[in-house]
């Protein structure tokens, strides 16, 4: 079983629970999802990946061998009654992952989480410093750092850089205009995330880019991939990672915190357009962003693990309840948050875009109407010049009538005849006299 809070984007806990599901899928285990809430593209990309979503009603505890949760979403389906069944059975090998040093949500509930832990998890060594405040079991949490697949893994070399993917749900300004300049300038710039294409990462959208902006996860796939990358968002950040800057940017989860300095977007520019692509040393470091190497690890861990019964069950199913009210609070304030965070936005830009539309719509109205109306006065035009042409060959047409009558006249012959017989007499008397 795999808990997290909310499945709605393809952001990077998301990418965690389908890529751990993944791995655990291709070593034939059965895997199911909870999450509080799933969105539809999310639940169709779980079930491509052979992952069953599962609500909360339809859950078993008891009927797992691992459970994994992040997000706190696993004290949720914890109530007392779920804990005293666990007591009766034996706790499964269950993972508490945090990834988060200053979320909230991310922060352990109460005594629960330590009590019934198989193994605590960081995404970073900064989280893990964060979480030692709770008291011994945090400071031994392992340090997983956000790991990914194998198949991102690529050797071809990157002799120049055309081609770049921002990959970010919340790209900064500056990152969007120093786009627009890259693109006058005569590079290839994709947005992956929200306000770009929205759609989950996949090898072959890294592969065929020569270099990446962005942070987080998506930073680990770009090393397996041996593709530069820009470490910056809305944080801030190093810029391009080196050997010299890679140790710090690693411990804050490459998330930019390490030098959370905003750049203008010409210094953006500047840095990506007279970037020389080099082979630094840290590609080397590939294991720890394997997926496959913590699976194995945990597989063997798992192999030789035996269910513990609690021995003070009162106490489990009092932090039990405990941690539930907590959960529960923290459920709402999370969706509160992701309302504020991407619903709310989303749907300020949908209603700016709607807005845009319609004055476009609006404008290309006025448009067509200014066009009518000149097309009815050029008809307008046309038809007075049929009509005065027409006007004109009645006019034509009865003055040739009136000359037709005219000439094929009795009278207008006599008269002829008379001229002509009077001029031909005149002409003779002429030659008879001369």
């Amino acid at each position: 079983m795999l808990c997290t809070g909310r499945l709605d984007t393809f952001s990077g806990s998301e990418l965690v629970i389908i890529e751990f599901g993944q791995e655990l899928r291709r070593r034939k285990f059965d895997v199911h999802v909870y999450a509080h809430h799933i969105a539809a593209p999310l639940d169709a990309s779980l079930r491509t990946a052979g992952l069953i979503p599962k609500s909360g009603d339809d859950i078993d505890l008891t009927a797992y061998d691992l459970i994994y949760t992040q997000q706190n979403a696993l004290s949720l389906l914890l109530d007392a009654q779920a804990m005293e069944q666990l007591c009766e059975v034996g706790l499964p090998y269950i993972l508490f992952a945090h990834l988060s040093p200053y979320i909230e949500i991310e922060a352990p509930l109460s005594r629960l989480e330590s009590e019934i832990a198989t193994h605590i998890i960081a995404n970073s060594v900064e989280t893990r410093k964060a979480l030692a405040a709770f008291g011994a079991a945090y400071r031994k949490a392992i340090v997983v750092p956000n790991p990914t697949q194998d198949a991102y893994i690529s050797h071809t070399p990157i002799n120049a850089i055309r081609k770049i993917l921002i990959v970010s749900n919340h790209c900064p300004d500056e990152v969007l205009a120093a786009r627009e300049l890259l693109i006058s300038a005569g590079y290839t710039v994709d947005h992956l995330g929200e306000g770009g294409n929205v759609t989950m990462m996949r090898p072959e959208i890294l592969h065929d880019c020569d270099a990446v902006m962005t942070i987080g996860k998506t930073v680990q796939m770009a090393i397996l991939a041996h593709r530069p990358v820009y470490c910056y968002d809305h944080f801030g950040g190093p810029g391009w990672l080196t050997d010299e800057n890679y140790q710090m940017a690693a411990a804050l989860n490459f998330s930019g915190r390490d030098q959370p300095v905003k750049k203008t977007a010409m210094e953006i520019f500047e840095e990506v357009t007279h970037f020389k692509p080099v082979i630094p040393q840290f590609y080397r470091k590939q294991k720890p962003f394997l997926m496959r190497f913590w699976v194995d690890l945990l597989l063997r861990d798992l192999k030789y693990y035996r269910r513990k019964v609690p021995k003070n069950r009162d106490a489990m199913k009092s932090f039990a309840r405990l941690d539930r009210c907590m959960s529960v609070v923290c459920s709402q304030a999370f969706n509160n948050h992701f309302l504020l965070r991407y619903v709310l936005p989303r749907k300020m830009r949908f209603i700016a875009d709607r807005d845009k539309w319609i004055r476009d719509r609006d404008e290309w109205i006025r448009e067509r109407d200014a066009w009518i109306r000149e097309r009815d006065d050029l008809i307008r035009d046309l038809q007075l010049q049929i009509h005065d042409r027409d006007h004109r060959i009645k006019e034509s047409h009865s003055l040739i009538r009136s000359l037709h009558e005219q000439l094929t006249s009795p009278t207008f012959i006599r008269r002829c005849v008379s001229r002509f017989l009077s001029l031909f007499r005149f002409h003779t008397w002429r030659r008879r006299r001369s």
